[in-house]
């Protein structure tokens, strides 16, 4: 008899496990649909709700782009993530995560730009900073002037400009500019010229007319008003720059003087 039940309990077995493994699977899809229900209530909480709907954005700096436009220049510019572009540029959520432009590519004049959400005000603060005019950058005649900043970086037309007021630089390469960047492949050289020049006006040398000759040459010249030219490297500043004016001003006088050439370190030529 014992025997007999045994064989009973034996053949029992499967189908008690196998009564198991239906509850656990339907246990599984249970939790599963119920998890999914609840990431899809959430995403249409975050997507739908006026909770997280920006309710002003706050411009500061700028002056010469509308808000409107500005706000969807950083928009398409931030859309590097494709949750981004689920949730919008009204959600504060695209403005609360991610990367951030330093500045909107598609305004050249804009040099910085600053943006901090405040997430439970759902306010989006963007401080700009503009480019300020420093000199006028003429390339060769159908390509026209440009404005650029302290930094060399040309970021709009401009109209031709005479005189020694506005720093006029003209630039014999015939190149085309590109707005937004600056005008010298190298940034060094840049300072250069905007330091020897500064060091020119203040021994009483006002630059007449500064022009850029053959970048591959590395040279530039300034010509100075009922004086000579000066011609410069583009990859360095003469020595004790300022202390060479003196001397040669004391020795020559520039009325008489052609050229003084200080393309070579240490040396000085003129005629």
């Amino acid at each position: 008899m014992s025997l007999f039940q045994k064989k009973g309990y034996e053949s029992d077995y499967p189908a008690v496990r196998q009564r198991k493994a239906h509850r656990a699977l339907w246990y599984w899809i249970a939790g599963g649909t119920l998890f999914l229900a609840i990431l899809i209530g959430c995403a249409y909480f975050v997507l739908h709700s006026p909770w997280f709907k920006v309710s002003d954005f706050k411009i500061e700096g700028s002056t010469q782009v509308p808000k409107e436009e500005l706000v969807s220049a950083l928009s398409v510019q931030m859309l590097t993530s494709s949750w981004r572009g689920w949730v919008g540029p009204n959600n504060i959520l695209f403005w609360e995560f991610g990367s951030i432009p330093e500045r909107p590519e598609r305004y050249p004049n804009l040099k910085n730009v600053a943006i901090v959400p405040h997430f439970f005000s759902r306010e989006v603060d963007v401080t700009v900073e503009e480019r300020t005019p420093y000199g006028i950058l003429c390339e060769a005649q159908e390509t026209g002037c440009f404005l650029m900043d302290e930094e060399g970086v040309v970021y709009a037309s401009a109209p031709t400009a005479e005189g020694t007021l506005i720093l006029t630089i003209h630039d014999t390469n015939r190149r085309t500019p590109f707005l937004g960047t600056p005008f010298l492949p190298d940034r060094s050289w840049i300072l250069n010229v905007f330091s020897t020049l500064r060091t020119l006006k203040d021994n009483g040398l006002i630059p007449l007319r500064v022009t850029l000759e053959d970048i591959s040459l590395r040279a530039w010249s300034a010509e100075i008003a009922q004086g000579p030219t000066f011609l410069f490297a583009l990859d360095f500043i003469p020595e004790n720059f300022s202390s060479v004016l003196r001397n040669l001003s004391n020795k020559l006088d520039f009325s008489k003087v052609k050229t003084v050439d200080l393309q070579i370190p240490n040396r000085i030529y003129y005629q």
